[in-house]
């Protein structure tokens, strides 16, 4: 019975119950999906040991410094009117 006192049929409650746990799938692979793109490491974040990893990585990691990715390693590194700061140019 519900909470109203009728009594509840098989087909309604395997329909519920279908639903919930389609539901729950629903919930459970957009939770995967979240946690799988939140925790991509990016290039930077990426450890290293020499330029050529970073360079795999992705056309603006040039280089391994401090056993991270990054873009510059100077001012040079970015080109005229851009700087280096903390390993990326600013544009």
């Amino acid at each position: 019975m519900n909470k109203a006192g009728h009594a509840i049929d098989g087909s309604t409650l395997s329909s519920r119950i279908e639903m919930t746990l389609f539901r729950l799938a629903i919930a459970v692979v957009a939770a995967g999906v979240f946690v799988a793109t939140a925790c991509a490491p990016e290039p930077r974040s990426a450890l290293c040991d020499n330029d050529g990893f970073c360079e795999k990585l992705g056309e603006h990691f040039h280089y391994c410094l401090e056993s991270r990715c990054v873009e510059c390693v100077g001012d040079a590194s970015c080109g005229s009117g851009h700087a280096c700061v903390d390993g990326a140019c600013s544009r």
